[in-house]
């Protein structure tokens, strides 16, 4: 993480680096002017996430430099601590009215100003984590928006949401991931049936397998995404344990209705999501429906299995 330090005083400046440097903040590049900090930002040269403006400052203060901050789309959110000698209450106003996120007073104590500091950058990254959040979210959704003929499916006829945008729909799930279900599918046998039928036989099985689960009845808001290898996984936000048990065994007889195969076509189901009034974080989810699926083929297949191993049919 990177601080930009403002301040006249070449005195304030070196105590500034000392301290900052005593928290760990060893990153620190540090300007004697709001003229030359506003031309070291618009230079592009460096970024920063937290900035520290002294507010008396010749020619153009702490507050103005603030303002103006304000103005470019790259710093109107990047965490300002104003630090001044000043602490009436008019001037934080004015600090916090330019746009400032929090005020030290000098002379600052070290354990103060490094907390603010801290809080800060943890403030910092909890922004940029939701904006990446927003991201993938607003990229899920112009996929969907594209593909989706029928809001009944789980995936497009052309093919299905691809794996990234499944994968993007979980991290994108809140942190605790408590209202969250997924679901793994996995065709048995499907090894046995490639050595029988080649890759063009397993190709044709998907595109059957893919257009049988098509056919289910989803959420609106449901995914199903294919994972390869014979595994799809169904992503429902806001299921609960009850709807996607019965989405599973519906997959599992509209698999077995496919029929062909000496023995038929059969599937084995996983399911992932809260245990026992407890949570599971989002990126566990995946990797706890495909643990599952596995255990579910491994027995047999054709029945599905919880991830805390019960075994559902």
């Amino acid at each position: 993480m990177r601080i930009l330090a403002v301040d006249d005083s070449e005195n304030a400046r070196d105590i500034l680096r000392v301290t900052l440097a005593s928290g760990g903040f060893e990153d620190a590049t540090f300007a004697e002017s709001g003229a030359a900090a506003l031309a070291l930002l618009q230079s592009g040269a460096s970024t920063f996430d937290v900035i520290l403006l002294d507010v008396v400052m010749p020619e153009m203060d702490g507050i103005e430099t603030c303002t103006r901050l304000r103005t470019d789309p790259r710093y109107a959110d990047v965490p300002i601590l104003m630090i001044s000698g000043q602490a009436d209450m008019d001037t934080l106003a004015q600090a916090f009215v330019a746009g400032a996120n929090d005020y030290v007073t000098k002379p600052f104590q070290r354990t103060e100003l490094l907390a603010r500091v801290r809080s800060a950058l943890r403030f910092k990254r909890e922004l940029d984590r939701r904006r990446a959040r927003e991201t993938e979210l607003q990229a899920l959704a112009d996929k969907l928006n594209h593909g989706f003929t029928d809001e009944r499916s789980l995936i497009d006829p052309a093919g299905g949401v691809s794996r990234e945008v499944a994968e993007a729909a979980l991290r994108a799930l809140p942190s605790s991931g408590a209202a969250a279900l997924v679901l793994a599918l996995q065709i048995d046998g499907l090894t046995a049936y490639r050595a029988s039928y080649g890759d063009g036989g397993v190709s044709s099985l998907l595109a059957r397998v893919g257009a049988a689960l098509r056919a289910l009845p989803g959420r609106v808001g449901d995914l199903l995404s294919y994972f390869g290898d014979g595994l799809f996984i169904i992503v429902a936000p806001g299921g609960d344990k009850a709807e996607i048990q019965r989405l599973a065994e519906r997959a599992l007889q509209s698999a077995k209705a496919l029929g062909a195969a000496p023995r038929g076509i059969t599937m084995s189901a996983g399911i992932a999501g809260p245990r026992d009034g407890g949570i599971v974080e989002p990126r566990m989810l995946l990797a706890d429906a495909v643990s599952a699926v596995e255990r579910a083929s491994a027995s047999g297949g054709n029945r599905v299995v919880l991830a805390d191993n019960s075994l559902i049919a």
